[in-house]
């Protein structure tokens, strides 16, 4: 008889969204496994920023710090167009406009004020093994490489999944009450008969990854630097620092390129270091190149905005990519899936651990869903962009080497015509900061219906740029970030929920009802719920006024969030019985119509 385990939670793929998945499962005290067919984590360099929403659940979790350890550091990064890395003719090494990026130089401040974490620029191949890590020491979740799930089964009950032991030829059967799909759409998505919608194959992008010394060549602050390439097919490349040192001692490099969907051109293997020294201009350029695929140096993939039309199939759940592919630009696929599996664990555990009914987890869908449709969106908004670069440079369609070069002598001449060429160029070149600077994508995530307690007030006004973030604490939207001082001292507001364990009420100074009401409601519906009264007298002060001007409520109100740090409820000002307004609201937000369950614990104000 083929041996069969029992568990709550069958994990299926070990990327990033897979490996988050099971570290946050095992924080929250759920039991799973997670089955991964390589042998090892990826050798494509692959995703590379982490956002600052995205450190903030890591944040949670006791991650960030080991990833700021090893990331590029953020304080002045930035993003270049140049002509070439080398030579020495009229038109070579010329910077034609820097960009401050991704929270560096002058969006410091406002990233600052934002969050309590800067971003991170930090390669797949780097953040990988930093989340296997953490998910290897939770004691409640088990990692396995070399098993592949290689058929399944579910019911009302569970999903049944025979895995096949790669390594010891061996097959077993697991049996879970709940399976998640973190495996890309390899195996489990075409299953399940579920549609990925949207546009496919709008270009063929390309990465190579290579050893080589460019310190002569780049700043140290340059997270992507696009280069020109006058006499090749790719129009643009963009190179990458990999790490593991940062600045002019940078070590690993990835380089992007493109070819147009009607493009019949491939770079060959033995075209790579010729197509290299040519693009950079740097003719002894000697990299080693290393192998990503089992058939190359060269990783290949389609620009596709998919995204699938349901994110759930019975006791089967998809997160990252498995759910949704975003084109690269802006940087949110992996930051999306990360987002996701933060979601959806704390509400699977709440099921699990009988605190919630089943109806909340088709919360998960209905809100995530809602939010990888807006980041797939932008992220191919973007991308489409990007057809204003030529033009910004005075480039024709179709540019020939000659007409390119034409193009920039004009464009880089000490002529008042070269000024109005440039001041032309860096308006249009600026509409790329909806790519390099779009922090209301970043930060504000809201969703439209799902676990919370609606207020009626309407949907805020936005920037339509996106490039500015305006925090509110409607439900449905991300906490705001403030910083408080406490008993235990500097806290932000997005540290009151813990590693996702717990809701937290955050009252006003005068607002002490609720915290008699939470300690009924955490008795009646088996819910952790910390209260934290903020202002004069109370046990948190508001050293900056920052969380006053963003907190929409009265002293009397209060804010009830999320573990996942997103607003359950918001009560203006006390206008009846604290009890029945928390109890009620949290009846509808986990499904919990009956209050007889005992909490399992209650936090008390600190």
């Amino acid at each position: 008889m083929m041996k069969r385990e029992d568990v709550d939670v069958l994990i299926v793929g070990g990327g990033p969204t897979g490996m988050a998945a099971s570290l946050m499962l095992s924080d929250l005290g759920i039991p799973n496994i997670l089955v991964e067919r390589r042998e090892k984590i990826s050798a494509i360099p692959k995703a590379h920023y982490l956002n600052q929403q995205t450190m903030e659940l890591l944040r949670q979790h006791g991650i960030d710090r080991d990833v700021y350890r090893v990331a590029m550091p953020a304080a002045n990064t930035t993003v270049r167009y140049v002509t070439s890395l080398g030579g020495d003719g009229p038109l070579d090494r010329k910077d034609l406009i820097t960009f401050d990026a991704f929270g560096g130089g002058t969006q410091r401040a406002v990233s600052d004020r934002a969050s309590p974490g800067p971003t991170a620029h930090i390669p797949q191949t780097m953040l990988e093994p930093i989340l296997e890590r953490h998910a290897r020491a939770r004691e409640q979740g088990s990692i396995r490489r070399l098993h592949e799930l290689t058929r399944f089964t579910q019911d009302q009950d569970g999903v049944v999944a025979t895995i096949k032991d790669m390594e010891g030829d061996s097959v077993y059967q697991v049996a879970a009450r709940y399976m998640i799909a973190a495996d890309g759409g390899r195996s489990i998505i075409s299953e399940l008969g579920i549609a990925m919608e949207g546009p496919r194959n709008m270009a063929t992008l390309c990465s190579i990854h290579m050893t080589a010394d460019l310190s002569a060549y780049l700043p140290g602050d340059a997270m992507i630097t696009h280069v020109i390439d006058f006499d090749g097919p790719f129009q643009w490349g963009a190179l990458l620092p990999m790490g593991p040192s940062w600045g002019p001692k940078c070590e690993n490099w990835a380089f992007f390129f493109a070819y147009r969907p009607d493009d019949p051109f491939r770079l060959s293997e033995e075209g790579i270091v010729p197509a290299l020294r040519s693009i950079l201009n740097i003719p002894d350029l000697d990299p080693v190149i290393h192998p990503l695929t089992s058939t190359g140096s060269i990783s290949e993939w389609s620009a596709q905005r998919i995204v699938a039309e349901r994110f759930s199939e019975g006791r089967i759940l998809l997160v990252g990519d498995a759910a949704h592919q975003h084109v690269p630009t802006a940087g949110l696929g992996l930051n999306s899936g990360l987002q996701d599996v933060h979601n959806l664990c704390w509400k699977l555990a709440a099921v699990l651990q009988e605190k919630a009914g089943p109806a909340l987890l088709d919360s998960y869908g209905e809100e995530r869903r809602a939010a990888d449709l807006r980041t797939a969106d932008w992220a191919l908004f973007t991308f489409l962009t990007h057809a204003v670069i030529d033009l910004s440079f005075g480039f024709p369609p179709a540019a020939t080497s000659a007409q390119k070069r034409a193009a920039l002598a004009e464009y880089l001449a000490d002529t008042p015509f070269g000024r109005t060429l440039r001041a032309r160029g860096r308006e249009l070149m600026g509409t790329l900061r909806t790519e390099f600077g779009a922090l209301d994508i970043e930060l504000g995530t809201y969703y439209p219906e799902g676990a919370f307690v609606p207020d009626g007030t309407p949907m805020p006004e936005t920037d339509p740029m996106a490039c500015e973030y305006r925090p509110v604490t409607r439900p449905g939207h991300r906490l705001p970030h403030a910083w408080l001082n406490g008993t235990g001292g500097r806290v932000s507001t997005l540290d009151l929920t813990g590693s996702s364990r717990q809701f937290c009420l955050i009252a006003g100074q005068d607002g002490s009802a609720w915290a008699d009401a939470a300690q009924v409601v955490a008795q009646d519906i088996g819910i952790e719920i910390r209260v934290v009264q903020v202002g004069v007298g109370c046990p948190f002060a508001d050293p900056n006024g920052h969380w006053d001007a963003v907190k929409g409520i009265s002293e009397t109100g209060a804010i009830l969030v999320r573990p996942d740090n997103f607003v359950a409820l918001r009560v203006h000002a006390l206008d009846g019985d604290a009890v029945a307004i928390l109890r009620d609201a949290m009846g509808d937000i986990v499904d919990m119509p009956d209050s007889g369950v005992q909490a399992a614990s209650f936090i008390d104000a600190a």
